[in-house]
């Protein structure tokens, strides 16, 4: 232990004698203890001022502690909150969160007055890699109730957040076989609408691609046929979807669509001519379903009405083939002897085109029974429908399919003296890829050319890179916003935009920093990592100074700034009697960095400004000061 004499509290060179001690000692020991959490205190505009995190943290054995804790505000809203936490090395290690509010804000009678319960519970399991090879558990729960986020949450995220998602999962390979398994159970929750979508399970069980042809013990080279391959997939989901209320009405339960997957894809892959890919394929699918749905024409009450669900095993399935082409071309460019002094000293272009031919089959056809014809009005006029509609697999394609798919992907890289790089030459990408694909379907009444769509990406640097990415239509569109099979190329236009959007950013620093800190942009944000997470004290001292060193601020650094600029751009086909169409632009810029102010003070600030609705974005600044051993934050 140590002992120390009087002593009393010195601030920034300031002494406040009255905040002293005569005498203490202070016991030396390793690893956490229990004992009483300080609080944090401040105010809130909805709850007014408050005092929270107080409690107490007991650690009962090197596996497991709890932290009980509350707060008190002057509105009358009070909370309370524990968290447990596990963890056996090399076998597993979560935690468990569950908080609960009273939530009191205006005056009675008053239309904004608030005052409801409300509670979170958190729960994440994670299993080391080492303790079961080949089999995996994990759980990621986050359940709440629709009003937590909007009337008790502490921070910026949790208050804007709309949407919670819980997954618990477990995997299974066997080693030495293709053979996997996995199961998983998912709920998601919007705290807005109180919907709940769940999927209780959702079960897979997959076969790697093998070559059921290959000879065991080979000799020479391969025969064509060993080339074949083939895998196996097997889906088995059961999901519904319905409000907070609803969830566990029998309703609920008659609304679950569930069913059963298989898929089978068969493939070879052949070499023609030394340069030329050619992959054949065939894929088998089939769907079990339990519920079907029937429609009638009523006479007597001259609609088309749903019957009852019919419960039984019902079989549907499809198929269909395809044969591809792709290969690769390079082309380079270098620099004649007597311009070796230029800044560009070689290019080098990439081009990949590809090319398949799919054909499916029309699986419409009255002898496979999966779609049907019924009455729907009284003049007598007849619509399709299937009464497998709306189960979670979907349904076998109604219309024959006979396309052409192609696409063209390129990249520019470039060589150019460096002054920066050992060996005088530096590689940079002027075109990371820009890609152009569509297809044609050759058996299609109308309209038999796909939307084109176009695709750049280009990082110029490690500080600058843009992206841009647009889709083509190629058929013209009538006053009254209806797409007619005529095309725009025939006036001599490429196509019309209908869906484009890019972006691009830059980074500003004042100097390069090697320490990552959280005033530093480019350095690994802090929520990746959770440098604090050492609950018996394991962790090697100089390592968890590194991962700390991340959640503080760098004084030494002066300034940084970074922003980036977002254009969208889409068309909608309306009948407005001139152009059929109706143009919607939405453009955005966001920015963040940060600034020192002296040794001991800096600030950093992100946010962004809306240019189409002439608004800020959610914003957000923190002032931080150096208190040396300390370092105190106001954030606004």
């Amino acid at each position: 232990k140590a002992i120390m004499g009087p002593g009393h509290l010195v601030i920034e060179d300031v002494h406040i004698p009255f905040l002293g001690l005569p005498e203490a000692f202070f016991p030396i020991s390793s690893g956490p203890k229990s004992g009483i959490l300080m609080p944090t205190y401040g105010e809130e505009a909805r709850r007014g001022f408050f005092i929270r995190g107080l409690g107490y943290y007991f650690k009962f054995n090197d596996y497991m502690d709890l932290t009980l804790t509350g707060g008190y505000y002057t509105l009358g809203s009070w909370e309370a909150q524990a968290v447990a936490r596990y963890m056996k090395r090399y076998k597993y290690t979560g935690n468990l969160n569950f908080n609960y509010a009273s939530v009191k804000s205006g005056d009675k009678g008053d239309a904004d007055f608030v005052k409801a319960n409300t509670f979170q519970l958190q729960w994440t399991h994670s299993q080391d890699p080492k303790a079961n090879p080949g089999s995996t558990f994990s759980a990621s729960v986050n359940l709440s109730s629709s009003g937590y986020n909007r009337y008790s949450a502490t921070t910026l995220n949790d208050m804007l957040s709309t949407q919670t998602n819980s997954s618990i999962a477990y995997s299974k390979n066997w080693a030495g076989t293709p053979f996997s398994f996995s199961m998983n159970m998912a709920v998601s929750q919007n705290s807005q609408t109180q919907a709940i979508s769940a999927t209780l399970p959702n079960i897979s069980f997959n076969v790697a691609k093998f070559f059921p042809l290959k000879r065991r013990l080979k000799q020479g080279a391969d025969r064509w046929y060993e080339k074949i391959s083939m895998s196996y997939a097997a889906k088995m989901s059961n999901s519904v979807s319905a409000s907070e209320s609803d969830i566990f009405t029998k309703e609920t339960f008659q609304n679950m669509r569930n069913g059963i997957q298989h898929n089978i894809p068969v493939q070879a892959s052949f070499n023609v001519l030394n340069y030329i890919n050619v992959t054949p394929s065939v894929n088998y699918a089939e769907r079990w379903y339990f519920k079907k749905t029937e429609r009638e024409w009523n006479p007597q009450t001259n609609k088309m009405e749903e019957l009852d669900p019919e419960y039984g095993f019902y079989r549907l399935y499809n198929y269909n083939a395809a044969l591809s082409f792709s290969t690769t071309l390079y082309g380079t460019w270098q620099v004649r002897d007597k311009y070796k002094n230029m800044k560009l000293q070689a290019l080098r272009h990439t081009i990949t085109p590809s090319i398949s031919v799919n054909y499916a089959p029309d699986f419409s056809k009255q002898k496979y029974g999966y779609y049907k014809t019924v009455q729907s009005d009284s003049t007598g006029r007849y619509t399709v429908y299937s009464p497998f509609e709306g189960n979670i697999y979907g349904l076998p394609p109604a219309s024959r399919n006979g396309s052409l798919n192609f696409s063209l992907s390129q990249s520019l890289e470039a060589k150019i003296r460096s002054n920066q790089d050992s060996t005088g030459i530096r590689k940079i990408k002027i075109i990371d890829d820009l890609t152009l694909s569509g297809s044609y379907n050759f058996l299609a009444d109308s309209m038999k050319l796909s939307t084109i769509s176009i695709g750049l990406r280009s990082t110029f640097s490690s500080k600058f890179g843009i992206n841009l990415r647009a889709t083509l239509d190629p058929y013209e569109v009538t006053p009254e916003g209806r797409r007619i099979d005529r095309l725009t190329w025939r006036r001599g236009n490429l196509g019309r935009i209908t869906n484009t959007g890019w972006s691009f950013g830059y980074t500003f620093k004042s100097r390069e920093s090697s320490t990552p800190a959280i005033n530093d942009i480019n350095s690994i944000p802090p929520e990746y990592m959770n440098p604090f997470y050492d609950p018996y004290g394991t962790m090697d001292p100089v390592l968890r100074r590194q991962y700390m060193a991340q959640s503080y601020y760098d004084f030494s650094l002066p300034w940084n700034l970074g922003f980036n600029y977002n254009v969208n751009y889409n068309v909608q086909y309306v009948n407005n009697g001139t152009t059929g169409v109706k143009r919607n632009i939405t453009q955005t810029i966001g920015f963040n960095g940060s600034i020192t102010f002296s040794q001991k003070m800096s600030a950093t600030i992100s946010g962004g400004y809306d240019i189409s609705n002439n608004k800020l974005t959610t914003s957000s600044i923190n002032i931080t000061r150096d208190l040396h051993c300390w370092q105190m934050s106001f954030s606004w």
